[in-house]
């Protein structure tokens, strides 16, 4: 079985993305590195949040979450990042 769990996560965060990598297979029916990729984006995002998880994302607005896309890809040296800066 694959896990992609991480000690620091609050359980809260390990729900939410078990919830999402189940989510992610059966509904989406994506190979096991994409889930794999999509999560660890999750894990490094929920990271970031401040406070409690579930008071953390209901407090969210799409800027939020496109600045934070935005860096991930920008930190990354994301080559679509680069063209269109």
């Amino acid at each position: 079985m694959e896990t992609d769990e991480s000690p620091e996560l609050s359980s809260a965060s390990d729900d939410l993305l078990d919830d999402y990598r189940r989510w992610l297979r059966q509904e989406r029916g994506l190979a096991a590195e994409s889930v794999r990729c999509y999560i660890q984006h999750s894990k490094k995002f929920l990271d970031s949040l401040r406070g409690p998880v579930e008071m953390s994302l209901a407090g969210l607005s799409p800027a939020d979450v496109t600045n934070c896309v935005i860096n991930a890809s920008v930190q990354s040296g994301s080559v679509w990042t680069r063209r269109h800066r």
